[in-house]
């Protein structure tokens, strides 16, 4: 959920929920992880932590405030803090996901209530020079579910 290692460093990233704050981590040769720093999040209760494939840029969701901090982190160990980019709608923001050409990233929102509106999928382009987020005009798309008490769980891109 919230944690996600850098696919190119020996980082890994942890989502610290209730202080909407990055841990940031190495370890040793026995896979013991060793903390480095923190880093806050300009987004309330950070949940899912997620790298793009070159291990440059960061994002987390923030389900708190339907929020996407996006960080630099081509110093892997010390992440700075590029955008917070909105995400459009009423329900909470949780899973993402980037997907493997690094052009977009994927973001489950999740109803609060019974038959409340907010089970959907946004989609935010990745601009290819900075990394930062823009929500894609036809986002976000509702997902239907059987129950009236369903939530999407999880999202998965290939």
């Amino acid at each position: 959920m919230g944690l996600w290692a850098n696919p190119v460093a020996r980082q890994l990233y942890v989502g610290l929920v209730t202080v909407s704050e990055v841990g940031v981590f190495t370890w040793d040769d026995d896979g013991v992880p060793i903390f480095e720093r923190t880093v806050p999040t300009a987004g309330k209760a950070l949940c899912w932590v997620r790298t793009n494939s070159t291990g440059t840029r960061l994002y987390t969701s923030d389900t708190g405030s339907r929020t996407i901090d996006v960080f630099d982190i081509t110093d892997p160990d010390q992440p700075v803090p590029v955008q917070l980019a909105p995400v459009s709608g009423p329900a909470p923001i949780f899973q993402i996901a980037v997907d493997p050409t690094d052009r977009f990233v994927y973001v489950v929102s999740q109803r609060g209530g019974h038959a409340a509106p907010g089970n959907a999928l946004h989609v935010l382009a990745v601009d290819e020079e900075d990394g930062t987020l823009t929500e894609v005009p036809s986002s976000p798309m509702p997902i239907s579910l059987v129950s009236p008490d369903g939530r999407p769980q999880g999202v998965a891109v290939f």
